[in-house]
């Protein structure tokens, strides 16, 4: 190799290391002042966030690739090191926090800040609220006022939560609400935190939640659900749901001194049509092409010891007390397994049991005018099968009709809810029962043929 060429090749190398030095030192110098500007904003955030307690642990971040990652995030809105069994408050933990493709001039000069993705890993909330809380003169400040002071306007074009877990308690009830596992992605997220508006894209986004524990206000019914989930405006799928009363049979009415119905429910599989459950749930309203459940076994308890003090509600009245309009086209269902006990005194309890229950609703609906018809079939053990037909219209009167069929019915297998109940037993085969009856809330006549 010619000296000139040794030369040449020393001359670069020179260079190039001088570049490599030059940009390690600007990167470090960099880093070093980005450090500093975002602990400097967390610091002003700390001191807006009066009576708060904010803490994290390590930050890291790349100039080079605009990522920046914050570890052990950790709030308190009550200002203590962590939320207290019965303190009014929430606190959150958040294992690790990365923001990748931030603009840093904007992250740490200006107040709208544009980043390519978000995901906050292993979020865990905590939240003790009462009544009180709801209250609107019970807030003094907004999250959105608090937060005025450190960012305006946020815009992500993508933000996942991975493995995060809620656990909520009202503190002046029983209320308790638990989801083990949520994973939530959203593209094209822009938030206003000055007028607290958001808007997203609605039709690409996945949720799942799973481990979901209910425990209602009096403590009486605890529900559970496996795994709900939803992608991209698809079906809503809810896999193994349970619903059960919390005390005994006879418990429930003995507290109350009234009628009371005690279930249990096991549904293995609900499933929807194509839905956008966000934009529904932001709408507050409910509109569903087709609806299937599957349940597997299903016990009612109806306790008619007690004297009812207020008059029975027909169910167009409890459907048209909710205030979330429904709109289901077609509802079909099935339960493998009833099991329909009446108590009417305190020894005798009637047991009835049905099996291969078959039901298809067409345009349920809650609200005014809406009218639904109902379309079943059931088989008992022994043999036998009965076939109903059912209408209600959503109004005032509670307008109602039914038609009942029935053949080769077995009257042995009513013996087990009848002779309980009143002292009478079924030995002979029916060949064919109907009814057909219509009515409201105030009075019901038909006929009945055997």
């Amino acid at each position: 190799m010619k000296p000139t060429h040794i030369k040449a090749l020393k001359i670069t190398a020179i260079v190039f290391g001088s570049l490599v030095l030059v940009h390690g030192a600007i990167s470090l110098a960099v880093n070093h002042v980005l450090h500093e500007r975002i602990e400097q904003r967390l610091v002003e955030q700390v001191q807006v966030l009066d009576g708060k307690t904010i803490r994290y642990g390590k930050i890291n971040m790349s100039p080079i690739s605009r990522a920046v990652s914050i570890e052990d995030l950790y709030f308190n809105s009550t200002g203590g090191d962590s939320l207290m069994a019965d303190s009014l408050g929430f606190e959150v933990a958040v294992d690790r926090v990365r923001v990748l493709k931030v603009d840093f001039w904007d992250l740490l000069f200006h107040k709208d800040i544009i980043i390519r993705s978000v995901v906050i890993q292993h979020p865990q909330m905590s939240l003790h609220l009462s009544e009180e809380l709801f209250h609107p003169q019970s807030t003094s400040i907004s999250a959105g006022e608090e937060m005025l002071s450190f960012v305006a306007r946020l815009n992500v074009d993508n933000v996942r939560i991975e493995n995060a877990a809620v656990h909520w308690r009202m503190l002046d009830s029983h209320l308790h609400l638990d989801v083990d596992d949520i994973d939530l992605a959203v593209d094209n997220l822009d938030f206003d935190f000055a007028t607290q508006t958001a808007s997203y894209n609605d039709s690409t986004y996945a949720v799942s939640l799973s481990g979901i524990r209910i425990l209602t206000p009096d403590s009486l019914t605890f529900l559970s659900v496996e795994k709900l989930e939803s992608k991209n405006a698809g079906p809503i799928v809810i896999k193994n749901f349970h619903e059960h009363c919390t005390v005994g049979y006879r418990e429930l009415a003995n507290r109350s001194h009234l009628p009371e119905t005690w279930t249990a429910i096991d549904v293995p599989l609900v499933e929807t049509s194509p839905i956008n459950i966000i934009a529904q749930i932001l709408s507050q309203k409910v509109t569903v092409d087709t609806l299937k459940a599957k349940v597997s076994d299903m016990k009612v308890f109806e306790d008619l010891r007690y004297p009812n003090v207020d008059p029975y509600l027909m169910p167009q009245q409890i459907l048209m007390a909710v205030e979330v309009p429904l709109k289901v086209k077609y509802i079909d269902a099935s339960i493998d397994s009833l099991h329909y006990t009446m108590a009417a005194t305190d020894f005798h309890d009637g047991t009835l049991e049905i099996v291969n229950i078959k039901a298809r609703i067409k345009d349920f609906g809650n609200r005014n005018r809406d009218e639904f018809r109902v379309a079943g079939s059931a088989s008992f053990p022994g043999g036998g099968r009965a076939n109903l037909q059912l209408t209600m219209k959503m109004n005032k009167a509670c307008d109602w009709s039914i038609k009942l069929s029935g053949k080769g019915l077995k009257g042995s297998a009513f013996n087990g809810f009848l002779r309980p109940l009143f002292g009478l037993g079924v030995n002979l085969d029916i060949d064919e029962v109907k009814a057909d009856y219509k009515g409201n809330k105030d009075n019901a006549a038909g006929d009945f043929k055997m």
